[in-house]
């Protein structure tokens, strides 16, 4: 667990840019078996990406 965490505050992804961050978590949680979609939240504030939202099913 400590080897994904460091993993993870390696991407950069300051505020508003966090579109590497959210590609690995996407990458991740697929890889899991979890669907993951994103939403168009980071447009209303001009951000590179919008949040990322995962489930599992259909």
């Amino acid at each position: 667990m400590i080897d994904q965490f460091i993993e993870l505050i390696k991407i950069s992804s300051p505020s508003l840019k966090e579109a590497a961050f959210a590609a690995h978590m996407k990458k991740e949680l697929t890889a899991l078996g979890f669907t993951v979609e994103t939403d168009q939240a980071g447009v209303a504030v001009q951000g590179n990406t919008g949040r990322p939202v995962w489930y599992q099913g259909s």
